[in-house]
């Protein structure tokens, strides 16, 4: 028989073991709920983890690279309906570009002055008195290398469109960071005055236009005009088009012009690596209706400096083997 005094001495033990059990319970360390935790912070206190900004950064980065293999896959999927050069024919036409040599030949601030009409002006004269001299006399004072018919090539653009250096882009081997400066390029827009004629390895020549538009005078676009309407050697005209700006009024007049007079015309878009958004652009390109044209322009999509994103001047080869075709050259 327990007595009273046992009794209670249990019951105190009872109570201080139910109080001890009570504190530990309570300073346990409880599970977090972490419905009420903001998980976009990092949890951890590591020093050498890494920082959050560099995920997003890497996401930026391959979103970029993404966006320019999109656009450089353009040079195939708006040209379907034309012949895919092979990689035989990219090859001949970069060797003939990055070896060949580009000499500078004429400048016209009216077609008059062009060395050839001169030639023709002058043969025209003799046949009207009747002499007896011929075509290229030592009376004309033109050598013959300026005026011996050679397929030319016309670049057209607004101003500060990237005319001078698409052509200097032509001639820099692809291996090269700097561009060979060919033809003068300026920030300036208007900077090129007058018709501007490069000899590209005596197969061809490159004729660089003054810019329409801002900054532009009457008397360049008459000489432009001129040289378009009448004009024998002129095989093809490009029109380059500011990719980050997208057509204006002005590029639709002169496309509409080119194909009421007949001349062919391919579309070259430059500084691809500008545009933010291809959706808008592609949408721009669709609503412009310009492959809708009967001339079926082909569209050439180009950048002509090399950056992270973009580390090669792409579409070049489409450019250089267009015109190759152009000139009759394979």
């Amino acid at each position: 028989m327990i007595c009273r005094r046992c009794f209670n001495t249990n019951s105190t033990l009872s109570r201080d073991i139910d109080l001890i059990k009570n504190i530990v319970s309570k300073t346990r360390v409880e599970r977090p709920n972490t419905s009420k935790l903001n998980l976009s912070k990092p949890q951890t206190t590591n020093p050498r983890a890494n920082p959050p900004h560099h995920q997003p950064r890497k996401s930026r980065i391959r979103s970029r690279l993404n966006q320019r293999s999109e656009w450089v896959s353009f040079n195939t999927s708006y040209n379907k309906f034309f012949k895919q050069p092979t990689i035989q024919d990219v090859n001949k036409v970069n060797q003939f570009f990055n070896s060949t040599q580009v000499t500078y030949e004429w400048s016209a601030n009216e077609f008059e002055n062009i060395p050839s009409e001169l030639a023709r002006a002058r043969e025209l004269e003799i046949q009207a008195n009747r002499a007896s001299e011929k075509m290229y006399g030592g009376k004309t004072k033109i050598p013959f290398q300026l005026i011996n018919g050679l397929p030319e090539i016309l670049f057209l653009g607004r101003s500060n469109a990237g005319k001078s250096s698409i052509l200097n882009n032509l001639v820099t081997e692809y291996s090269r960071s700097a561009v060979v400066e060919a033809a003068r390029m300026s920030k300036r827009a208007g900077f090129t005055k007058t018709l501007n004629c490069f000899n590209i390895g005596n197969r061809f020549r490159l004729i660089d236009s003054p810019g329409y538009g801002f900054h532009s005078t009457s008397k360049q676009g008459t000489v432009t005009m001129d040289y378009l309407e009448s004009r024998k050697e002129l095989r093809r005209c490009y029109v380059l088009v500011s990719a980050n700006h997208r057509f204006t009024r002005l590029d639709l007049s002169v496309m509409e012009h080119l194909t009421s007079l007949g001349r062919p015309f391919e579309i070259i878009f430059t500084k691809m690596d500008k545009i933010k958004d291809l959706t808008k652009f592609e949408t721009m390109i669709k609503e412009s209706g310009i492959q809708d044209s009967p001339t079926l322009p082909r569209l050439i999509f180009t950048n002509s400096v090399s950056s992270p994103g973009t580390p090669k001047r792409y579409g070049i080869d489409h450019l250089r083997y267009s015109i190759f075709e152009s000139c009759g050259l394979i």
